[in-house]
């Protein structure tokens, strides 16, 4: 059947999404079934499949929509002036934080990663997100490193994999322990932040 497309159907497909996204949540991609979906909808089958041929295509529709939810918290980081590393990584955490409490994307992102292992059209999808976040952070950390505030011994690509690393473990942490952000920033500001370097002699002498 061929799929539905205008802006009544596009209504109709949030609806679709946002009932699977729901089941998705409560019971994971594998142990959701249609029924669940079309249950959740409140939708026939034939009304449901006038949107998406089967259930590989909603959990795709919902892989692409998270992961732009996800790097749509990286991108609202960007300032005309490079902000620095601490306060660029704090609001990408602050947003993922609210996404989590609004959407419960963090709990999706962890299915989608254990999905990509397995499935090549998932696997496309991250790794197609993920570049342009991995070169944002390469490129604010060799503005930092232009600017001396971070150390040019390395390259700006390894460390954006290590920052990316970072995010990814709060993204885990906020998912399965509710780590909160203000706590994981502070964690963080403690490998980032640049020393205050030893403290003045007390005794006077020069």
């Amino acid at each position: 059947m061929p799929v539905s497309h205008s802006p009544a159907a596009d209504t109709r497909r949030q609806h679709v999404l946002a009932a699977a996204r729901r089941c998705f949540l409560a019971n994971g991609f594998h142990a959701t079934s249609m029924q669940d979906i079309l249950r959740e909808a409140q939708m026939s089958p034939g009304n449901l499949y006038r949107y998406f041929p089967g259930k590989d295509a909603i959990v795709l529709a919902i892989v692409e929509a998270t992961l732009a939810e996800v790097t749509a918290a990286f991108e609202q980081t960007l300032l005309d002036e490079p902000p620095s590393l601490l306060q660029a990584l704090t609001e990408i955490l602050r947003a993922i934080e609210r996404l989590d409490d609004d959407e419960g994307t963090p709990r999706l992102a962890i299915q989608i990663w254990g999905e990509a292992l397995r499935n090549p059209a998932m696997a496309s999808l991250f790794a197609e997100a993920i570049t342009p976040v991995r070169q944002w952070f390469a490129q604010l950390v060799e503005a930092h490193q232009h600017r001396g505030l971070t150390s040019g011994q390395v390259s700006p690509e390894r460390l954006a994999n290590v920052l990316l690393g970072a995010i990814h473990g709060f993204i885990v942490q906020r998912a399965l322990l509710k780590l909160d952000a203000a706590s994981y920033a502070e964690g963080l500001r403690g490998l980032v932040a640049v020393p205050a370097g030893p403290p003045n002699d007390a005794s006077g002498t020069s």
